[in-house]
C-alpha cells in the first residue's frame, strides 16, 4: 500500500491536463476509489459471487483503471507511476467523462470534494508560481497541507461527537 497525499494526486492529475472542476472531481474520485493508494488493486476475476450481469474486472491505481477494458495500459506501471496512472485516467475521462467511475455515478466521491478542492487550489497556486517565476525547484507543501487537513478533520470529528452528532 502506497497512499499518495491529496496534493500528490492533484499534482499528478494537473500534469495529466485535468483543469477546473474536472480536476477537483478526478481527485475526489481517486480518493473515493482507492483512498489515494497508488498500489490499489481490485481483481474480481475468478470470483463466483458476482451478481448476475456484473463483469469481472482488474482495476488498478488510485483511479482504478480497469485493464481488462483499457487494454493499452501497462498494468505494472499503473501501480508504481502516479503520473502515468493520471494520464491513463485522463484518457478514460476524455472517452467517457466521469461516468466511467462508479464512485462518481453513485455520488461516493462527494464526501471527498472539499479535500480535493483544497488540493486542487494548492496545486494550481504552486503550478502558477513555478510558471510565473520559473521556479523549477519550488515544491508543493503537500505533506504539511495534508497533515493540517488531517488535524482539522480530527478536530471537526471530535467537535461533532461533543455536540452529539
Amino acid at each position: 500500500m502506497k497512499i499518495l497525499s491529496d496534493c500528490a494526486l492533484a499534482e499528478a492529475a494537473w500534469n495529466a491536463d485535468f483543469r477546473g472542476e474536472g480536476h477537483v472531481t478526478i481527485v475526489a474520485i481517486a480518493l473515493a476509489e482507492s483512498g489515494g493508494d497508488l498500489e490499489a488493486v481490485n481483481d474480481t476475476r475468478g470470483r463466483t459471487d458476482l451478481p448476475p450481469g456484473v463483469v469481472p474486472e482488474l482495476s488498478l491505481s488510485p483511479w482504478q483503471i480497469n485493464v481488462l477494458v483499457w487494454t493499452a495500459y501497462d498494468p505494472a506501471r499503473l501501480v508504481v507511476d502516479a503520473a502515468y496512472a493520471a494520464r491513463c485516467a485522463f484518457d478514460v475521462y476524455r472517452a467517457q467523462g466521469c461516468s466511467a467511475w462508479s464512485t462518481y455515478n453513485v455520488g461516493a466521491h462527494l464526501p471527498f470534494v472539499a479535500r480535493a478542492r483544497v488540493a486542487s487550489a494548492t496545486n494550481a497556486y504552486w503550478a502558477d508560481a513555478r510558471a510565473l517565476y520559473g521556479l523549477a525547484l519550488v515544491r508543493s507543501p503537500a505533506p504539511v497541507l495534508t497533515a493540517t487537513i488531517d488535524r482539522l478533520d480530527a478536530r471537526l470529528a471530535a467537535l461533532r461527537d461533543l455536540l452529539g452528532g
